[in-house]
C-alpha cells in the first residue's frame, strides 16, 4: 500500500516506485494488489501500471485528481488499469 503521502507526486518519486515494481514484477514478483491512498498531489499513474499484468486487485483512496483520471471508459489513466479486475477508485468499486 502507498499512503499516507501527502506530499508525493510523479516528480517526487512514485514514477521511481513504480517503474521499480513493474521491473520487479516482470522479472520473478506477480504483485496481485496495490491500494493508493491520502496522496492529494498525486496527478496521475505513472506509465509502470500497464505491465503489472497479475494485479487484480487496485484500491484508490482520497487522491481527488487520480480518481478523476481513472474512472472507467472515461478517465485519462483508464487504459492502464483497464485489465485490473477488482478496482475500487474513490467510494465506488468497479469490477468487471
Amino acid at each position: 500500500m502507498i499512503g499516507e503521502c501527502e506530499q508525493l507526486d510523479l516528480a517526487s518519486g512514485l514514477n521511481q516506485v513504480m517503474h521499480g515494481v513493474a521491473g520487479v514484477a516482470a522479472k520473478s514478483i506477480s504483485l496481485q494488489a496495490l491500494g493508493i491512498g491520502e496522496c492529494p498531489k498525486l496527478s496521475s499513474l505513472p506509465e509502470g501500471m500497464q505491465p503489472l499484468t497479475s494485479l487484480t486487485h487496485l484500491a484508490i483512496w482520497d487522491c481527488k485528481t487520480l480518481e478523476e483520471r481513472c474512472k472507467r471508459e472515461v478517465g485519462e489513466d483508464w487504459p492502464m488499469i483497464a485489465h485490473v479486475p477488482n478496482l475500487e477508485i474513490g467510494s465506488s468499486s468497479v469490477d468487471d
